[in-house]
């Protein structure tokens, strides 16, 4: 068993080919991953030719929006590949939220606008503390 990662997805977000072979990825082109593979997972529901891609008995896990487009759902199953669709799941269970695709995108977006203001914050002090030494 091995991961096979799709050649410079992340550029964009600095997680680059080199520390996933460095983690024991290997790299391959889209179109192989997605036939090459028993398990495969996105981000967004793969579009036409790599659902023609995807072998029979493959799960593909991701944010596949399966109840607004019942189509994809449908061509999926009659390519007998299992599809686990994340937006399905509810955010309102506690015992669900950490699964739930938006609810860890929030909860990293509220801990990154924290860091900033933190951040402009202490700068932001800094000047304070400067304009009331000088006017006391």
């Amino acid at each position: 068993m091995g991961v096979l990662r799709e050649r410079a997805p992340g550029d964009g977000a600095w997680f680059d080919d080199a520390s996933y072979v460095a983690a024991g990825a290997a790299i391959a082109a889209g179109d192989d991953v997605f036939s090459g593979s028993d398990i495969v997972l996105c981000v967004q529901p793969p579009g036409p030719e790599r659902q023609e891609a995807l072998k029979p008995d493959t799960t593909l896990i991701g944010w596949l929006r399966l109840r607004s487009d019942p189509a994809l759902a449908r061509r999926l199953a009659d390519a007998h590949v299992t599809a686990l669709s994340l937006d399905g799941l509810p955010h309102l269970l506690s015992s669900a939220q950490s699964m739930h695709v938006l609810s860890s995108q929030t909860n990293a977006a509220g801990y990154k606008a924290a860091l900033v203001a933190a951040d402009a914050k202490a700068a932001l002090s800094a000047l304070h503390t400067c304009l009331s030494a000088y006017v006391h």
